[in-house]
C-alpha cells in the first residue's frame, strides 16, 4: 500500500490492545462527548485508549489499575488521550478527590496546565465549576468549588510522597525511575478506585526506561488483568527489523531499510490520518535524526533500547528461538548457579538438538542451596554429562569441595569465560542461521521470566555478565543455562571434569 498526503486510510489500529476480561463496559462516549463540549474532538485511535482506560468492571470500579498508552510522538496521546480523561474525572461531583498530573521535566508539566486552564476558561461549562486557579511556579493547580483538585507536578524521588489522590498521570512514561514510582504509587493504595495513567514514546536504551520497559512486557503478554494496555507500533524491531539488506546500516537512504517504508510510519503514526504530522514532516525527521532515535520515536521500535542495553534480551528475541518440542538427543553439559546468600539455585542443561541446534533447559530450580549437591551427584549418575560448568566469582564455587568428593569437577569459569558465555547465548538468540540457540519457551517457565527480566553488568571493555543484583528477577536458572551451553559449545578439549 502507497500513502499519499490526499488519500490516507481510514483507521490505523493499535498493534497491541489489552483491556482486563473482567470489564463490562466502559466510558468512551461519556469522555468523548464531555471533550467535544469542550472544544476538542477525539478521533477514532484516542477514543480507543480512551475505552482502553475508563473500562470498568461489575461493581462499577476501574477495571484496570494501571494503563499504558505507547505510541509515536505528534499523536494527540496527552492532549487527546489523557487530558479528556483526567478533566472528567477531575469534575465527578461523585467523587471529588485530588488529581495529580506529572512529567519528567516543569516545563512539560507547564504545557499541560496551560492547556487545561484554556481549555477550562473556554467552556462556560467547566469555567463555572472553578473555585480558583492556582499559577506559582512549581504550584499550579486547579481548583473545584465540589473541593477536587488537579495538581501539577514535576516528578523526583521524593516529590511524591505524602500524594494520597484518585488518579496520578504519569506523562512522559520513559523517564520514570523506579525510585520514583516508589514515591508515588503506594500513596494511592488507600484509596477506593485509584488508577494510575501512562503515556510514552517507547522507551529508551537508559536506566530511566526500566520501569517503562518493563511495563510493555506486561501489556504484551495479554493477560494482566490490572493493566489496561494500548499499543501503536510498526511491524518489526531492532532485532528483525525487515530490511532487505542484511546487516542494513538503517541510514536514510538505504535501498530496502524497513525505517524508510511509509506503509510502516503509517502503522505507527496514527496522526497521519488526521494530519497532526505528515509525511513530508516524518522524511524530514528521518533525516535529521539518528536511525536509533527515529526508529525509537516514530516507529515504536523501543527494544533498540534494550538490545545493548541493561536488559538485554527482549520479548521477540526470546520468543523466536521457542520451541515446546525441543530436546536434546545425545550428551548434555550441565551448569550450576547459586543466587548470592544462598536464596536459590538451579542446575541447568545444553544439549545438541537432532538438527544440530543446541538446547537449553532448566533441570531443577528450587529455594535455598542445602539440596543442590545430592541432585547433582543424581544427574551425574543418570545422565552421564559431558561435564559441568559454575561461575568461579559466585556464590555457587563455596560447592566445589562437595562436589569434588561425589567426583563431579566443574569448568571454574572466571569472569572473561562468564560473559563470552553469556554474550554467546545472547548472540545466538539474535542468530538466524545455523549458529542459534533454542529453548522451551512457556515450557520452562523459570528460565523464561530469567531470561525477559536479567540486566547486564559492565565488568570491562566489551565484556558484561548478567547482573543479579538489579534485576528484578531470580537469575540463577538464565546463569545455569549460560554455563551449560558454554561447558556443550567448548567442546571436548577442556579437561576439567571427572566422569565416574
Amino acid at each position: 500500500m502507497t500513502i499519499t498526503l490526499d488519500r490516507p486510510p481510514p483507521f490505523v489500529p493499535p498493534a497491541t490492545l489489552w483491556v482486563p476480561p473482567h470489564a463490562v463496559g466502559d466510558l468512551g462516549d461519556e469522555v468523548c462527548e464531555f471533550s467535544a463540549r469542550a472544544g476538542r474532538t477525539l478521533d477514532h485511535e484516542q477514543r480507543i485508549a480512551v475505552e482502553a482506560i475508563t473500562a470498568y468492571d461489575a461493581a462499577g470500579l476501574w477495571a484496570a489499575v494501571e494503563t499504558l498508552i505507547v505510541e509515536a510522538r505528534q499523536n494527540g496521546k496527552t492532549a487527546g488521550v489523557l487530558t479528556p480523561v483526567v478533566l472528567f474525572d477531575l469534575i465527578d461531583d461523585d467523587d471529588p478527590d485530588e488529581l495529580y498530573w506529572t512529567a519528567h521535566l516543569f516545563s512539560t508539566t507547564r504545557k499541560a496546565f496551560v492547556d487545561h486552564k484554556r481549555m477550562i476558561e473556554g467552556t462556560p461549562e467547566l469555567a463555572r465549576r472553578v473555585r480558583r486557579i492556582y499559577e506559582g511556579k512549581g504550584a499550579e493547580a486547579i481548583e473545584l468549588r465540589s473541593g477536587a483538585v488537579l495538581f501539577y507536578v514535576a516528578r523526583s524521588e521524593g516529590s511524591g510522597r505524602g500524594f494520597g489522590g484518585k488518579r496520578i498521570v504519569i506523562d512522559e512514561a520513559l523517564i520514570f525511575t523506579p525510585e520514583q514510582a516508589g514515591a508515588l504509587l503506594p500513596s494511592m493504595s488507600a484509596r477506593r478506585n485509584p488508577q494510575i495513567n501512562y503515556a510514552s514514546s517507547a522507551p529508551t536504551s537508559k536506566d530511566e526506561s526500566e520501569a517503562l520497559r518493563r511495563l510493555v512486557r506486561r501489556g504484551r503478554a495479554l493477560d494482566d488483568e490490572s493493566l489496561a494496555f494500548a499499543e501503536w507500533k510498526a511491524r518489526g524491531g531492532w532485532d528483525k527489523p525487515g530490511c532487505e539488506l542484511t546487516g542494513c546500516p538503517h541510514l536514510a537512504g538505504t535501498p530496502g531499510c524497513a525505517l524508510d517504508d511509509v506503509d510502516r510510519w503509517l502503522e505507527a503514526n496514527h496522526g497521519l490520518r488526521t494530519g497532526r504530522t505528515s509525511v513530508r514532516k516524518l522524511q524530514a525527521f528521518r533525516k535529521a535524526l539518528t536511525p536509533t532515535a527515529f526508529g525509537r520515536e516514530f516507529l515504536g521500535w523501543g527494544e533498540a533500547g534494550a538490545i545493548g542495553g541493561r536488559i538485554p534480551i527482549t520479548d521477540s528475541l526470546w520468543t523466536g528461538k521457542a520451541d515446546s518440542e525441543s530436546k536434546p538427543v545425545g550428551k548434555v553439559a550441565l551448569g550450576v548457579a547459586v543466587q548470592r546468600d544462598s536464596l536459590s539455585a538451579a542446575v541447568a542443561l545444553a544439549g545438541w538438538r537432532e538438527d544440530g541446534t543446541p538446547t537449553v533447559e532448566t533441570v531443577d530450580y528450587r529455594p535455598g542451596d542445602g539440596w543442590l549437591v545430592d541432585r547433582c551427584d543424581e544427574l551425574e549418575g543418570a545422565l552421564r554429562p559431558v561435564g559441568w560448568a559454575l561461575d568461579e566469582k559466585t556464590a555457587a564455587a563455596a560447592h566445589l569441595p562437595a562436589l569434588n568428593r561425589v567426583g563431579i569437577r566443574p569448568q571454574k569459569l572466571t569472569t572473561t569465560e562468564a560473559g563470552k558465555a553469556c554474550a554467546d547465548l545472547l548472540r545466538r538468540l539474535r542468530s538466524e542461521d545455523g549458529a542459534t540457540v533454542r529453548h522451551r519457551g512457556p515450557l520452562d517457565p523459570y528460565l523464561t521470566t530469567a531470561a525477559l527480566g536479567a540486566q547486564r553488568r559492565d565488568v570491562g571493555p566489551g565484556l558484561w555478565v548478567w547482573a543479579p543484583r538489579t534485576s528484578e528477577v531470580d537469575t540463577v536458572p538464565l546463569e545455569a543455562a549460560s554455563w551449560a551451553l558454554h561447558r556443550l559449545v567448548a567442546g571436548p578439549d577442556l579437561d576439567v571434569w571427572v566422569s565416574r
